[in-house]
């Protein structure tokens, strides 16, 4: 008996240890991830135990492509770099073709949980207002909720109506983000005026309030020299011009900024003769969507408005993949002599 049971015994330990290796054969490493860690000298690329992240997260680490702690408008690239965030949530929203009374006014907002930042107008004649609309401003047609933002649109007060497709271009608010605007300014025949964004931001779009038609209407630049103003090596804005036709104007101008996002640039055509009635425009480089854009001609436009993806214009289909902006002449018996401007960066949806 005494041998049968020290048999029995050994057999019993055989088992266990066979069930406790059969146990660690099986556990499987956990996965590794890579993380962005904070380190003595700044944020380095690390890779980890995915059982580990939890605890890194705590310390202040993040994973590439995830927002950078303490840095509105910075994520982390592939390899860790602190890198500008492209527009999130970014789309594009338009009206049906709206009729318009004398000098009625129109908008279009943009979907819940998103900020304006651009828009224009695709009209038969040209308008009088092209502007963003922001929480609680109030307009003659419409007062925006507190949340709400949209594109405003008014039919130049001329004796006759107007069909309008309004332009909204909406996004996630990006960091930085403000609408910036003059007080109303009063512009002799032909004159110039501007507003500029903060110190550190960047222009997406703008726009104008004013009595009359514009013949400018485009983003200003550093460095970019208007008749009225020189921009500074930093400084980004709006300018407006009053259309010559011998009576001033009263304009309040805006601009919509926000902290420079990844990929930003402002692309210009040369200027450009356009036939009566003429059409033309100017794409965003690739990998980039349009955020606002505008024009300087030398008489107002009918059309300011961006081009997207498959969108055909009589004198244009865009890409697949292409935005840009897309500019008409008035047609009024005479042509006219546009510079077409985009305002470009790269996005999400």
């Amino acid at each position: 008996m005494r041998r049968t049971t020290l048999a029995l015994a050994a057999l019993s330990l055989l088992a266990v240890a066979a069930v406790a290796w059969t146990g660690l054969a099986s556990a499987e490493p956990a996965p590794k991830v890579d993380v962005c860690h904070l380190g003595d000298e700044g944020y380095e690329l690390i890779n980890v135990s995915e059982n580990a992240l939890p605890a890194h997260r705590v310390h202040g680490d993040a994973l590439p492509g995830e927002p950078v702690p303490g840095m509105p408008g910075k994520i982390f690239g592939a390899d860790c770099a602190v890198e500008n965030a492209p527009l999130a949530g970014y789309v594009v929203v338009t009206s049906p073709a709206l009729a318009f009374g004398d000098g009625g006014y129109g908008g279009w907002s943009c979907p819940a949980g998103t900020v304006v930042i651009g828009g224009g107008f695709e009209a038969t004649d040209p308008v009088a207002v092209s502007a963003p609309g922001t929480p609680g401003s109030v307009w003659p047609h419409y007062t925006f909720g507190p949340a709400e933002s949209g594109w405003v649109v008014r039919d130049d007060p001329d004796g006759v109506g107007n069909t309008i497709t309004v332009y909204a271009i909406c996004a996630t608010e990006p960091a930085g983000y403000e609408v910036v605007s003059s007080s109303a300014l009063a512009f002799g025949d032909g004159g110039y005026g501007g507003w500029s964004c903060p110190t550190g931001t960047v222009v997406l779009g703008g726009g104008f309030q004013a009595t009359d038609p514009v013949a400018v209407s485009a983003p200003g630049t550093p460095g970019s020299v208007w008749p009225h103003h020189t921009f500074g090596a930093g400084e980004h804005g709006w300018v407006v011009r009053d259309d010559v036709n011998g009576a001033g104007n009263t304009i309040t101008v805006y601009a919509i900024c926000a902290s420079e996002p990844a990929g930003y640039e402002v692309v210009s055509s040369s200027a450009l003769a356009f036939g009566d009635g003429g059409y033309g425009g100017w794409s965003c480089p690739a990998g980039t969507a349009v955020s606002g854009g505008g024009f300087a001609a030398t008489d107002p436009v009918a059309v300011s408005a961006p081009g997207t993806p498959g969108s055909v214009w009589p004198h244009y289909a865009f890409g697949a993949t292409e935005y840009g902006w897309v500019v008409r002449d008035d047609l009024n018996g005479a042509g006219n002599t546009i510079t077409v401007y985009a305002v470009c960066a790269e996005f999400t949806t």
